[in-house]
């Protein structure tokens, strides 16, 4: 959904699946908990949107995992 968004997460964290990621505040929806965006996988936290406003099919985050080649 479109809302203002709330980067919990650090740039270079390791993040668990199921870990909160961020939080986006839906606008126009006074009083209602903001959506709680979770990892789907294990990964390195590596790229984040900027603070502010997010639009619906924005990128949110990006999770890196190491390849052993």
């Amino acid at each position: 959904e479109a809302g203002l968004v709330e980067v919990v997460a650090e740039l270079g964290a390791q993040i668990e699946a199921g870990a909160v990621l961020a939080r986006i505040w839906v606008q126009g929806a006074t009083g209602r908990q903001p959506l709680e965006i979770r990892a789907q996988r294990d990964g390195i936290l590596i790229a984040k949107h900027f603070p502010g406003l997010i639009q619906e099919g924005d990128c949110l985050a990006v999770l890196a995992v190491a390849v052993d080649g």
